[in-house]
């Protein structure tokens, strides 16, 4: 008989990797925001090229966070962990998560 791998794993404790980032660095960011404008009243267009900014923001954001939905959350924690499981020869896994 086998015996079953018990696994502890901590969630949601600001630890999980990979971290989301919209950006791939620095650079990237610094160009976008580069043309920000944090006094609305700068100029008659300041309002409207921060409100583009954002929209251009947003989309990234959500292209980028597809990108990483199949590395972070619950499936990949619960894939990772049997993959821990499987390669301790073991074919069960017994996990108690809190959330």
């Amino acid at each position: 008989m086998k015996e079953t791998l018990a696994l502890i794993a901590p969630s949601g404790v600001g630890e999980t990797t990979p971290a989301f980032a919209p950006f791939k660095d620095a650079a990237e960011a610094a160009q976008l925001f580069s043309t920000y404008s944090v006094n609305a009243n700068e100029s008659i267009s300041a309002i409207g090229r921060n409100f583009a900014l954002m929209e251009i923001l947003d989309r990234l954001v959500n292209a980028r966070a597809k990108e990483d939905a199949e590395s972070v959350g619950t499936p990949a924690v619960a894939r990772d962990m049997l993959s821990i499981v499987n390669a301790f020869g073991q074919d069960k896994l017994q996990y108690w998560g809190v959330s």
